[in-house]
């Protein structure tokens, strides 16, 4: 779209595309991608999980933090938590990067759950859930509300 801007521009004339095609975004390729009929057969005969991909699939790239049980709570709760260099050392640097530039962190349960995306608040060194994501069913027990009298 750009380049028919440009063109259109240096032409004097003005221009637009009449097709486009994404044929990359991120890790994902075209040659990756299945119809929507193709998606819908999935689902009505039950192998769609085998056609789709984990939801941190596209943050392969950002640094990871594995959660101990306290920290996950806190998380979970909407409380900013501060991660050991020395536990979570995936995260030790804070380096941004083009493709990272807010300085975010995948965090993940012990278990290897994805629990969501933490963004780093700055002087404080602080790490902020950005996006918390629900608990598998099997995991409700462990956050039941706590009753008080």
């Amino acid at each position: 779209r750009s380049i028919a801007n440009d063109l259109g521009e240096q032409l004097g004339c003005g221009a637009f595309l009449q097709h486009l095609a994404r044929l990359r975004s991120g890790p994902f390729t075209i040659g990756e991608a299945i119809s929507l009929d193709r998606l819908a057969e999935a689902f009505r005969l039950a192998f769609w999980q085998t056609l789709i991909y984990s939801p941190d699939e596209v943050l392969l790239n950002w640094p990871a933090a594995i959660l101990g049980d306290d920290k996950e709570r806190a998380i979970r709760r909407g409380q900013n938590v501060q991660l050991d260099r020395t536990i979570e050392s995936d995260i030790s640097g804070y380096a941004a990067t083009p493709l990272n530039p807010t300085l975010r962190c995948r965090a993940y349960s012990k278990d290897g759950a994805l629990i969501g995306i933490l963004r780093l608040q700055r002087p404080q060194d602080m790490w902020h859930p950005e996006k918390v994501f629900p608990l598998p069913h099997s995991r409700h027990e462990d956050y039941a509300p706590i009753a008080v009298n």
